[in-house]
């Protein structure tokens, strides 16, 4: 008795401390997040989407669960041109598609 009482417990912490990290808007932006496989597919995806970003190196990442995950991903160019592109992947339907990208200026140091 005294085991199911921890199990549930521990599943009601973990599922408090998942939930909260995944409702409502963006993740906090993480480099972290670039030894994830799935990050390293949706970026190579990005890059057969938009070739321009062949010479960039990715700022940060940042993750929003909607109904499927949104992928905010920062790009900085040789150039030092920075762009932001969100990938929706939705990997249940085998769906994944480009739904922003912008240039957000020229940043030259």
């Amino acid at each position: 008795m005294k085991f199911f009482a921890l199990l549930v417990f521990a599943l009601t912490v973990l599922q408090g401390v998942y939930t909260s990290a995944l409702v409502g808007g963006y993740s906090e932006p993480s480099l972290g997040l670039l030894s994830d496989p799935h990050v390293l597919e949706i970026h190579n995806y990005m890059l057969e989407q938009h070739p321009e970003l062949a010479d960039s190196e990715i700022v940060s990442v940042s993750t929003q669960v909607v109904a499927g995950t949104n992928y905010k991903i920062h790009y900085k160019t040789a150039a030092g041109v920075e762009y932001e592109a969100v990938i929706f992947d939705q990997p249940w339907t085998h769906h994944r598609s480009v739904t922003s990208f912008h240039e957000l200026g020229n940043i030259t140091e």
